[in-house]
C-alpha cells in the first residue's frame, strides 16, 4: 500500500457520482472495450485474484531450467488530470487487471498552473463537494467513472510538483513495479526506470498522429470524435499508407496495412493496445539446476 499517497486519495463520494454521471453511451463503449480485452486475453490469463505465482521446469541437452512468473506488486497509472479518452485509459489498465495486479494506483497528475488544463464543469450533485477540494476544475469526471467501472479503487489526484516524489519512493520501496503513462504529457520521461529497481517497467502511451475513418461513416465519426477528442480524426475513401488506427468495413481496414488497430463500425466508441499485454505486468524468474 502506498501510505504517502492518501492524502491524495480521490473521494469515494465523487467515484460513485462520476460513475452515475457517465452518459450511457460512453459507460456502454468502455464496457465492450472490456469485453474485447477479454476475448483477448481469457484465454491465457484468468483474471484478477486467479493468476498466482506459476512455475515450470524445462530440461535440454542436460541443462535444467526452473522458469517462473508471477504477478508485479502493482501498477502505477499516471495521466494528466485533463486526460479526455476513458476507453484508452481502461484498455491500458484491463491487461493488468488480467494478469492479476492486486494494486493498481491511477493517479491524475495536476498541472503546475491551474490554467494550463481545460476545464470541466461538476454536475450539480457533486459541484459543491468537487469544488471545494479541486477548486480549478481540472479532473475529467468522465475518467474517475471510468475508473469506477474498470474496478480501479485506488484514484488519486496529485500536485504535479509532487511526481518527482511519489516515483521515488515508488522506486525504494522495492519490489515489482508498472508504470503506465498515458496521453503523452512534458513529464512523460520521468518515469524512466531507476537503477536502484531492477523490475520497474515504464509504457508510455504512443503518439498517434492520425485515426481515419471510412468515408460515409457519419454516426462513426460523431463517436470517435466524442471518445477520443484529442485526436485527429480524418475522413477517407481508402486509408493512407501510413495509417496507425482506423475505423471502417473489413475491405477498408483491409487496405490499412500498417495499422495497428482496426475496429469495426460496431467498435467505433472502442480500443485496444496491442503493444500492451498482461505479459507486461508479470515478474519473471529463471534459475539453473
Amino acid at each position: 500500500m502506498y501510505n504517502f499517497l492518501e492524502p491524495h486519495r480521490v473521494d469515494d463520494a465523487l467515484l460513485e457520482a462520476a460513475y452515475s454521471g457517465l452518459p450511457a453511451q460512453t459507460k456502454g463503449w468502455i464496457k465492450k472495450t472490456m469485453a474485447l480485452a477479454q476475448t483477448l486475453y481469457s484465454g491465457a490469463y484468468p483474471g484478477a485474484g486467479l493468476f498466482a505465482r506459476q512455475c515450470c521446469s524445462r530440461e535440454s541437452a542436460g541443462l535444467s531450467l526452473r522458469v517462473c512468473s508471477a504477478p508485479a506488486e502493482r501498477c502505477l497509472v499516471l495521466f494528466p488530470a485533463a486526460y479526455p479518452a476513458a476507453a484508452r485509459a481502461v484498455a491500458a489498465v484491463v491487461p493488468a487487471l488480467f494478469a492479476g495486479l492486486a494494486e493498481i494506483y491511477a493517479v491524475a497528475v495536476l498541472p503546475a498552473v491551474p490554467g494550463d488544463v481545460k476545464q470541466f464543469r461538476y454536475a450539480p450533485e457533486f459541484a459543491h463537494a468537487a469544488e471545494s477540494r479541486y477548486p480549478h476544475s481540472a479532473l475529467n469526471f468522465n475518467l474517475l467513472g471510468a475508473w469506477e467501472l474498470a474496478g480501479v479503487e485506488n484514484v488519486y489526484c496529485l500536485p504535479a510538483q509532487e511526481l518527482d516524489g511519489l516515483l521515488q519512493k515508488s522506486a525504494e520501496s522495492g519490489g515489482s513495479v508498472r508504470v503506465i503513462v498515458l496521453g503523452c504529457p512534458e513529464w512523460a520521461g520521468k518515469p524512466a526506470g531507476p537503477a536502484r529497481n531492477p523490475d520497474f517497467r515504464v509504457w508510455n502511451e504512443p503518439r498517434l498522429p492520425l485515426l481515419a475513418v471510412q468515408e460515409g461513416l457519419q454516426d462513426c465519426l460523431k463517436i470517435v470524435r466524442n471518445m477520443h477528442p484529442d485526436l485527429k480524426v480524418k475522413v477517407m475513401l481508402e486509408p493512407a499508407a501510413d495509417t496507425v488506427a482506423a475505423i471502417g468495413s473489413r475491405d477498408f481496414c483491409g487496405q490499412a496495412v500498417q495499422a495497428q488497430l482496426c475496429l469495426g463500425e460496431a467498435y467505433a466508441g472502442c480500443w485496444a493496445w496491442p503493444q500492451l499485454e498482461p505479459g507486461f505486468f508479470l515478474a519473471g524468474s529463471i534459475s539453473a539446476e
